[in-house]
């Protein structure tokens, strides 16, 4: 096995920064510049981020030493680019998986991710009081093929909670604040809202890959999570002796109905009470995660307001703490018990980045019209 070679994070890069890394290469295209002289359009990817990069001298040439989905070896300068951060790339090549740590290039949860479905597996044999549902939503967290794909898929590709363990961890929460939020309302169906919380993006297991890079999967772009969810669902309710139909049909209503609208890509507007808590509260958690990332990927922590925020469609104002004053002080974080880190610490010759944002930094013109449309379609919902 080679030896691994040195790692220098994106969020580590600074303009006028002569790097000489390994990265992940997410997208590659031979294109011409105004004058016909032609030129490579790369992007590179790590845990902390994506960033431009091009190749202007012997494109063609240098090209042929590196493929999509790569990981390469550059040498390069940073420089600034209409507002954002991209390396001229001198050299480029392709390294074997054996010279890169892995866990360098996927974001991965904060969290402990077996914590984490202990803590789901617990809520379930807490709160569930129909022996139904509660033996359908256990018999598909733990099945043998769909437990360790939902412990490592991402919850999207880069809207909220996009890293190794996010779909956990954006279920769970959903559960706990959901479970909170029943209490004042007497009149809505606890079992058929946890339920619908657990399953609504329980198809993502199917959707998206996480193998090099977050990416759709062919099913995932031909039926999509909610119809994969739906069909999880009725496979495994077939299984479970005269399941009540009225029981599964809330359900299915549920998980058809959790995008909102019909242009987020729900055939059905949610129709119950069950239904229009599940989308509300799913829709609360993923846009207040995907508020914090983009906070997280700005790299200016003196400026007011973001530069980035394509998903919002506006600047988001980052210093409201700091507005209210010495009186309100942000408070700390729960201390959490020591545990051996999810992803092997750098070697102390190479520290990682502090508290690196854990979804994609940089992104492309194209990249931001592209995700837009996504979110207007409902597809990471």
């Amino acid at each position: 096995m080679g030896s691994k070679m040195t790692k220098t994070f994106i969020t580590e890069l600074d303009e006028g920064m002569a790097v000489e890394s390994t990265f992940l290469c997410s997208h590659k295209s031979l294109l011409k510049d105004k004058n016909g002289k032609p030129y490579l359009n790369v992007q590179l990817l790590d845990r902390t981020g994506l960033v431009e990069a091009r190749v202007w001298d012997r494109a063609p040439q240098i090209s042929q030493h590196f493929n999509k989905l790569d990981y390469v070896a550059i040498k390069g300068n940073v420089v600034a680019f209409q507002g954002h951060l991209q390396v001229n790339i001198r050299d480029i090549r392709s390294v074997g998986a054996d010279q890169v740590l892995i866990e360098d290039f996927l974001p991965h949860t904060q969290k402990n991710i077996e914590e984490m479905y202990g803590q789901l597996l617990e809520l379930c044999g807490q709160e569930f009081k129909n022996p139904h549902v509660k033996k359908l939503v256990l018999s598909i967290l733990e099945d043998p093929e769909y437990a360790p794909k939902f412990k490592r898929a991402p919850a999207a590709k880069s809207n909220h909670h996009a890293w190794i363990g996010g779909l956990l961890e954006h279920i769970l929460q959903l559960c706990q604040v959901g479970r909170d939020v029943l209490k004042h309302y007497p009149d809505v169906q606890p079992d058929l809202v946890l339920a619908g919380l657990i399953l609504h993006d329980f198809g993502k297991i199917e959707e998206l890959s996480a193998d090099r890079t977050f990416d759709y999967t062919d099913r995932g772009q031909l039926v999509g999570h909610l119809i994969i969810s739906v069909e999880i669902l009725l496979k495994k309710s077939a299984q479970i002796p005269d399941f009540p139909p009225k029981i599964l049909q809330h359900l299915e209503h549920i998980l058809l109905s959790h995008h909102g609208l019909l242009e987020y890509g729900s055939p059905k507007l949610p129709m119950t009470l069950e239904a229009l808590m599940v989308h509300h509260l799913d829709n609360m958690d993923s846009k207040l995660q995907g508020f914090l990332d983009t906070l997280s990927r700005e790299t200016d922590g003196d400026t007011a307001w973001s530069a980035s925020g394509f998903v919002f469609k506006r600047p988001l104002y980052k210093k409201v703490w700091e507005d209210m004053g010495d009186e309100a002080p942000r408070p700390k974080p729960v201390a959490k018990p020591e545990r051996k880190p999810q992803v092997p610490q750098a070697k102390k010759s190479n520290p990682q980045p502090k508290n690196p944002p854990r979804g994609p930094l940089k992104t492309s013109l194209g990249d931001l019209l592209t995700e837009q449309l996504k979110v207007k379609k409902g597809q990471e919902g």
